[in-house]
Protein backbone atom coordinates (compact mmCIF):
# COMPACT_ATOMS: atom_id res chain seq x y z
CA UNK A 1 0.00 0.00 0.00
CA UNK A 2 1.12 3.57 -0.47
CA UNK A 3 1.49 5.92 2.47
CA UNK A 4 -1.92 7.57 2.18
CA UNK A 5 -3.71 4.22 1.92
CA UNK A 6 -1.88 2.91 5.00
CA UNK A 7 -3.07 5.89 7.01
CA UNK A 8 -6.64 5.56 5.72
CA UNK A 9 -6.61 1.81 6.49
CA UNK A 10 -6.29 2.66 10.20
CA UNK A 11 -9.77 4.23 10.09
CA UNK A 12 -11.16 0.69 9.98
CA UNK A 13 -10.46 0.58 13.72
CA UNK A 14 -13.05 3.29 14.39
CA UNK A 15 -16.27 1.19 14.17
CA UNK A 16 -14.95 -1.08 16.93
CA UNK A 17 -14.85 1.80 19.43
CA UNK A 18 -18.23 1.86 21.17
CA UNK A 19 -18.20 5.57 22.01
CA UNK A 20 -15.57 8.13 21.02
CA UNK A 21 -16.32 9.96 24.28
CA UNK A 22 -15.74 6.97 26.56
CA UNK A 23 -12.26 5.57 25.90
CA UNK A 24 -9.31 4.58 28.10
CA UNK A 25 -5.82 4.26 26.57
CA UNK A 26 -3.35 1.97 28.35
CA UNK A 27 0.35 1.08 28.06
CA UNK A 28 1.59 4.25 26.40
CA UNK A 29 5.41 3.98 26.45
CA UNK A 30 7.42 5.74 29.15
CA UNK A 31 10.72 4.53 27.78
CA UNK A 32 13.14 5.60 25.09
CA UNK A 33 12.51 3.07 22.34
CA UNK A 34 11.86 5.51 19.53
CA UNK A 35 9.81 2.96 17.60
CA UNK A 36 7.32 2.85 20.45
CA UNK A 37 7.34 6.65 20.64
CA UNK A 38 6.45 6.83 16.94
CA UNK A 39 3.57 4.41 17.57
CA UNK A 40 2.54 6.53 20.57
CA UNK A 41 2.41 9.79 18.64
CA UNK A 42 0.80 8.11 15.66
CA UNK A 43 -1.88 6.82 18.03
CA UNK A 44 -2.40 10.22 19.62
CA UNK A 45 -2.63 11.79 16.16
CA UNK A 46 -5.23 9.14 15.25
CA UNK A 47 -7.23 10.13 18.34
CA UNK A 48 -7.01 13.84 17.53
CA UNK A 49 -7.93 13.51 13.85
CA UNK A 50 -10.92 11.30 14.66
CA UNK A 51 -12.19 13.30 17.64
CA UNK A 52 -11.67 10.44 20.10
CA UNK A 53 -11.79 11.70 23.69
CA UNK A 54 -9.46 9.79 26.02
CA UNK A 55 -10.60 10.08 29.61
CA UNK A 56 -7.68 8.16 31.13
CA UNK A 57 -4.14 7.40 29.96
CA UNK A 58 -1.93 5.04 31.93
CA UNK A 59 1.46 3.43 31.31
CA UNK A 60 2.67 0.09 32.66
CA UNK A 61 4.75 2.00 35.24
CA UNK A 62 2.97 1.87 38.61
CA UNK A 63 -0.38 1.18 36.99
CA UNK A 64 -3.40 0.68 39.22
CA UNK A 65 -6.58 -1.20 38.43
CA UNK A 66 -8.24 1.13 40.97
CA UNK A 67 -7.38 4.13 38.75
CA UNK A 68 -9.19 2.49 35.86
CA UNK A 69 -12.20 1.57 38.01
CA UNK A 70 -12.66 5.23 38.94
CA UNK A 71 -13.16 6.16 35.29
CA UNK A 72 -14.71 3.13 33.66
CA UNK A 73 -18.38 2.70 32.72
CA UNK A 74 -20.15 -0.32 31.18
CA UNK A 75 -19.77 1.38 27.77
CA UNK A 76 -16.05 2.20 28.06
CA UNK A 77 -13.74 0.87 25.37
CA UNK A 78 -10.24 0.05 26.64
CA UNK A 79 -7.48 0.52 24.06
CA UNK A 80 -4.03 -1.02 24.53
CA UNK A 81 -0.99 0.52 22.86
CA UNK A 82 0.26 -1.39 19.82
CA UNK A 83 3.79 -2.48 18.99
CA UNK A 84 5.82 -5.66 19.21
CA UNK A 85 5.71 -6.58 22.89
CA UNK A 86 2.88 -9.15 22.84
CA UNK A 87 4.46 -12.37 24.08
CA UNK A 88 7.06 -13.63 26.52
CA UNK A 89 10.05 -11.50 25.47
CA UNK A 90 8.60 -8.59 27.45
CA UNK A 91 6.62 -10.23 30.30
CA UNK A 92 5.88 -7.01 32.22
CA UNK A 93 3.67 -5.75 29.39
CA UNK A 94 1.93 -9.06 28.86
CA UNK A 95 1.10 -9.23 32.57
CA UNK A 96 -0.39 -5.72 32.39
CA UNK A 97 -2.73 -6.80 29.60
CA UNK A 98 -3.66 -9.99 31.44
CA UNK A 99 -4.48 -8.08 34.64
CA UNK A 100 -6.77 -5.66 32.81
CA UNK A 101 -8.51 -8.37 30.79
CA UNK A 102 -9.28 -10.29 33.99
CA UNK A 103 -10.34 -7.16 35.91
CA UNK A 104 -12.77 -5.87 33.27
CA UNK A 105 -14.44 -8.92 31.70
CA UNK A 106 -17.50 -6.98 30.51
CA UNK A 107 -15.80 -4.08 28.74
CA UNK A 108 -14.70 -4.06 25.14
CA UNK A 109 -10.90 -4.34 25.00
CA UNK A 110 -9.03 -3.53 21.80
CA UNK A 111 -5.34 -4.28 21.36
CA UNK A 112 -4.05 -1.89 18.74
CA UNK A 113 -1.80 -3.31 15.97
CA UNK A 114 0.69 -5.73 17.48
CA UNK A 115 3.16 -8.42 16.47
CA UNK A 116 3.07 -11.60 18.60
CA UNK A 117 6.02 -13.78 19.53
CA UNK A 118 6.40 -16.46 22.21
CA UNK A 119 9.69 -18.30 22.69
CA UNK A 120 7.98 -20.83 24.95
CA UNK A 121 4.88 -22.84 24.09
CA UNK A 122 4.18 -23.11 27.82
CA UNK A 123 4.27 -19.32 28.16
CA UNK A 124 1.84 -19.02 25.25
CA UNK A 125 -0.63 -21.49 26.73
CA UNK A 126 -0.34 -19.84 30.14
CA UNK A 127 -1.09 -16.42 28.67
CA UNK A 128 -4.05 -17.76 26.69
CA UNK A 129 -5.42 -19.17 29.95
CA UNK A 130 -4.89 -15.84 31.73
CA UNK A 131 -6.90 -14.05 29.05
CA UNK A 132 -9.59 -16.59 29.84
CA UNK A 133 -13.03 -16.30 28.39
CA UNK A 134 -13.22 -12.57 27.77
CA UNK A 135 -16.14 -12.17 25.37
CA UNK A 136 -15.32 -8.79 23.88
CA UNK A 137 -11.61 -8.85 23.05
CA UNK A 138 -10.44 -7.52 19.67
CA UNK A 139 -6.82 -7.80 18.50
CA UNK A 140 -5.32 -6.07 15.48
CA UNK A 141 -2.32 -7.89 14.03
CA UNK A 142 0.47 -6.14 12.14
CA UNK A 143 1.27 -9.23 10.06
CA UNK A 144 -0.25 -12.48 8.82
CA UNK A 145 2.28 -14.59 10.73
CA UNK A 146 0.93 -13.38 14.10
CA UNK A 147 -2.71 -14.15 13.35
CA UNK A 148 -2.63 -17.88 14.33
CA UNK A 149 -1.19 -16.85 17.70
CA UNK A 150 -3.76 -14.11 18.25
CA UNK A 151 -6.56 -16.50 17.25
CA UNK A 152 -5.71 -18.53 20.35
CA UNK A 153 -6.71 -15.47 22.39
CA UNK A 154 -9.80 -14.38 20.44
CA UNK A 155 -11.54 -15.12 17.14
CA UNK A 156 -11.84 -11.34 16.66
CA UNK A 157 -8.46 -10.80 15.00
CA UNK A 158 -7.88 -8.42 12.10
CA UNK A 159 -4.91 -7.33 9.98
CA UNK A 160 -3.94 -3.69 10.43
CA UNK A 161 -0.79 -1.62 9.79
CA UNK A 162 1.25 0.00 12.53
CA UNK A 163 -0.26 3.06 14.24
CA UNK A 164 2.84 5.11 13.34
CA UNK A 165 1.41 5.41 9.81
CA UNK A 166 -1.08 7.90 11.21
CA UNK A 167 1.85 10.36 11.27
CA UNK A 168 1.87 10.48 7.45
CA UNK A 169 1.59 14.10 6.34
CA UNK A 170 2.70 15.54 9.69
CA UNK A 171 6.49 15.13 9.33
CA UNK A 172 9.06 16.98 7.18
CA UNK A 173 10.13 15.31 3.95
CA UNK A 174 13.72 14.32 3.24
CA UNK A 175 16.13 16.90 1.87
CA UNK A 176 18.37 14.07 0.55
CA UNK A 177 21.69 15.30 1.83
CA UNK A 178 24.85 13.16 2.03
CA UNK A 179 25.80 9.73 3.34
CA UNK A 180 23.82 6.72 4.54
CA UNK A 181 22.48 6.31 8.05
CA UNK A 182 23.04 2.79 9.44
CA UNK A 183 20.48 2.36 12.21
CA UNK A 184 21.25 -1.15 13.45
CA UNK A 185 19.83 -2.98 16.46
CA UNK A 186 22.14 -4.58 19.04
CA UNK A 187 19.68 -6.50 21.21
CA UNK A 188 18.03 -9.94 21.40
CA UNK A 189 16.34 -9.51 18.00
CA UNK A 190 19.52 -9.50 15.84
CA UNK A 191 19.67 -11.97 12.93
CA UNK A 192 22.62 -13.27 10.87
CA UNK A 193 21.80 -11.27 7.72
CA UNK A 194 22.66 -8.10 9.63
CA UNK A 195 26.31 -9.17 10.07
CA UNK A 196 26.60 -9.99 6.35
CA UNK A 197 25.21 -6.62 5.33
CA UNK A 198 27.58 -4.72 7.60
CA UNK A 199 30.57 -6.74 6.41
CA UNK A 200 29.72 -6.06 2.75
CA UNK A 201 29.44 -2.35 3.36
CA UNK A 202 32.76 -1.97 5.15
CA UNK A 203 33.62 0.38 7.98
CA UNK A 204 30.43 2.39 8.35
CA UNK A 205 29.39 4.47 11.33
CA UNK A 206 26.63 2.48 13.01
CA UNK A 207 24.09 3.81 15.49
CA UNK A 208 21.07 2.44 17.31
CA UNK A 209 18.27 4.49 18.85
CA UNK A 210 20.10 4.66 22.17
CA UNK A 211 23.15 6.30 20.56
CA UNK A 212 21.20 9.36 19.51
CA UNK A 213 19.46 9.94 22.81
CA UNK A 214 20.48 12.90 24.95
CA UNK A 215 21.07 13.11 28.66
CA UNK A 216 17.93 15.22 28.94
CA UNK A 217 15.89 12.43 27.30
CA UNK A 218 17.07 10.04 30.00
CA UNK A 219 16.40 12.57 32.74
CA UNK A 220 12.85 13.17 31.54
CA UNK A 221 12.11 9.44 31.45
CA UNK A 222 13.33 9.05 35.04
CA UNK A 223 11.41 12.15 36.15
CA UNK A 224 8.11 11.00 34.63
CA UNK A 225 8.46 7.49 36.05
CA UNK A 226 9.16 8.93 39.50
CA UNK A 227 6.14 11.19 39.17
CA UNK A 228 4.05 8.11 38.31
CA UNK A 229 5.48 6.35 41.35
CA UNK A 230 4.72 9.30 43.62
CA UNK A 231 1.16 9.40 42.32
CA UNK A 232 0.76 5.76 43.32
CA UNK A 233 2.48 6.17 46.69
CA UNK A 234 0.29 9.07 47.85
CA UNK A 235 -2.82 7.93 45.93
CA UNK A 236 -3.02 11.06 43.79
CA UNK A 237 -3.96 10.03 40.23
CA UNK A 238 -3.62 13.67 39.15
CA UNK A 239 0.17 13.28 39.40
CA UNK A 240 0.02 10.44 36.87
CA UNK A 241 -2.08 12.64 34.60
CA UNK A 242 0.55 15.37 34.91
CA UNK A 243 3.30 12.86 34.13
CA UNK A 244 1.46 11.88 30.94
CA UNK A 245 1.13 15.48 29.78
CA UNK A 246 4.80 16.23 30.41
CA UNK A 247 5.93 13.05 28.66
CA UNK A 248 3.66 13.60 25.66
CA UNK A 249 4.93 17.14 25.12
CA UNK A 250 8.57 16.19 25.54
CA UNK A 251 8.51 13.10 23.34
CA UNK A 252 6.73 14.99 20.57
CA UNK A 253 9.81 17.21 20.44
CA UNK A 254 11.97 14.06 20.37
CA UNK A 255 10.14 12.82 17.26
CA UNK A 256 10.78 16.17 15.56
CA UNK A 257 14.45 15.97 16.52
CA UNK A 258 14.79 12.45 15.11
CA UNK A 259 13.15 13.58 11.89
CA UNK A 260 15.79 16.29 11.49
CA UNK A 261 18.54 13.74 12.22
CA UNK A 262 17.23 11.26 9.65
CA UNK A 263 16.76 13.84 6.91
CA UNK A 264 20.42 14.86 7.06
CA UNK A 265 21.17 11.57 5.30
CA UNK A 266 20.46 10.45 1.75
CA UNK A 267 19.26 6.96 2.72
CA UNK A 268 18.75 4.66 5.72
CA UNK A 269 19.91 1.06 6.17
CA UNK A 270 18.22 -0.40 9.23
CA UNK A 271 17.28 -3.54 11.14
CA UNK A 272 14.76 -1.54 13.17
CA UNK A 273 11.22 -1.88 11.88
CA UNK A 274 10.46 1.68 12.88
CA UNK A 275 13.68 2.89 11.34
CA UNK A 276 12.09 1.59 8.12
CA UNK A 277 8.61 3.00 8.84
CA UNK A 278 10.04 6.38 9.92
CA UNK A 279 12.13 6.55 6.74
CA UNK A 280 9.02 5.85 4.67
CA UNK A 281 7.09 8.56 6.54
CA UNK A 282 9.95 10.95 5.75
CA UNK A 283 9.95 9.86 2.08
CA UNK A 284 13.55 8.63 2.41
CA UNK A 285 15.14 5.75 0.47
CA UNK A 286 15.66 2.88 2.90
CA UNK A 287 16.81 -0.74 3.09
CA UNK A 288 15.35 -3.03 5.75
CA UNK A 289 17.17 -6.00 7.34
CA UNK A 290 15.04 -8.65 9.05
CA UNK A 291 15.09 -9.26 12.81
CA UNK A 292 15.54 -12.63 14.55
CA UNK A 293 11.96 -13.85 14.28
CA UNK A 294 10.70 -12.39 11.01
CA UNK A 295 8.90 -9.32 12.34
CA UNK A 296 10.52 -6.92 9.87
CA UNK A 297 10.15 -9.05 6.74
CA UNK A 298 6.59 -9.97 7.69
CA UNK A 299 5.67 -6.33 8.00
CA UNK A 300 7.38 -5.32 4.78
CA UNK A 301 5.70 -8.09 2.77
CA UNK A 302 2.31 -7.24 4.26
CA UNK A 303 2.28 -3.45 4.05
CA UNK A 304 5.27 -1.52 2.67
CA UNK A 305 6.47 -3.73 -0.21
CA UNK A 306 5.21 -1.34 -2.89
CA UNK A 307 6.60 1.89 -1.45
CA UNK A 308 8.98 2.78 -4.26
CA UNK A 309 11.98 3.89 -2.21
CA UNK A 310 11.90 0.95 0.27
CA UNK A 311 13.73 -2.38 -0.11
CA UNK A 312 13.97 -5.58 1.95
CA UNK A 313 17.44 -7.17 2.27
CA UNK A 314 16.97 -10.93 2.64
CA UNK A 315 20.54 -12.26 2.31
Amino acid sequence: MNQEKLKIKLNEILPFIKSKNDVIYLDYPVHLNVGDLLIYHGTENFFAENDIKIKLRRSVAKYSVADIKRKITPNTTILFHGGGNFGDLYPEYQKFRQDVVKSFPNNRIIILPQTAYFESENALESSVKEFGEHKDLIIFSRDTRSIPIFNKFTPNTYLMPDMAHSLWGTLPKSTHQTGALYLIRNDKEINEVQSKVLKRNGDKQIVDWENILTRKDMYMRVFCRKLDGLGSAVNLPILKDLSNKIWYTYTLKMVDRYALFFTKHEKVVTSRMHGHIFSCLLSMPNELIDNAYGKNSGYFKEWTYDISNAKLIEE
